[in-house]
């Protein structure tokens, strides 16, 4: 319920005063393109930063890590991370005794790996979003489901914000949803016209429901 009132407190005051930052990024898989995706919209009012992430793949797939690029003398915390909802947090109780839950931390071109499709863009990132630790992992009960939206929720302590590009996204369980493998790195294609996604996006912190499985 917390977080359910600090998005749409966030969506109330954007609404008011708008967004000082907004930024939309399209991302496609390297070796299913017509079947593996994802949209990602970066917001800033005053110091929130907050980072939607949809996985609109046409087939079944958990997208499990995203890397990105924070600008030189950004600060920044992880203030944590649930569906759009507002009631779900992205974090999976494996028993009494393990959590496991996204993580925000570094990573380097060689954390990223050498794949054709990853080479252009592999020693441009230094953080990420992980659901193990690292990007070439992840698991995939806490993943974003195809369908699924999922927020992130930053708070900037230094520097200006001017966006996260590029976006390299880790995708798993494609095609299986009772396997680990056929996972997948997208590259990002830059789009225009981020007014549309962050309005849409926005409403979607609040009406969004996330898609069960049974």
């Amino acid at each position: 319920m917390k977080k359910l009132l600090i998005a749409m407190s966030l969506v109330f005051a954007m609404s008011a005063v708008g967004a000082q930052v907004a930024h939309a990024t399209s991302l496609v898989g390297s070796d299913y393109p017509n079947d593996i995706s994802a949209t990602i919209s970066s917001t800033l009012a005053g110091t929130s930063l907050t980072l939607q992430v949809t996985n609109t793949s046409g087939v079944e797939s958990y997208l499990t890590s995203l890397a990105f690029q924070v600008p030189s003398g950004l600060g920044l915390t992880f203030d944590g991370a649930f569906l759009a909802d507002g009631t779900t947090p992205l974090i999976h109780q494996q028993n009494e005794n393990t959590t496991y839950e996204w993580t925000f931390g570094t990573v380097t071109g060689n954390d990223v790996g050498n794949r054709e499709a990853v080479r252009p863009y592999k020693d441009s990132v230094n953080f990420g979003l992980f659901t193990d630790g690292g990007f070439l992992g992840g698991k995939k009960v806490i993943g974003i489901a195809d369908g699924d939206t999922a927020i992130f929720m930053f708070t900037v302590t230094d520097g200006s914000f001017t966006g996260l590009e590029p976006f390299l996204a880790r995708f798993q369980a494609v095609w299986d949803g009772d396997s680990l493998d056929g996972s997948d790195i997208a590259t990002p294609t830059p789009i225009p016209g981020a007014a549309w996604l962050l309005g849409t996006g926005l409403f979607g912190l609040v009406g969004l429901r996330r898609k069960f499985r049974s």
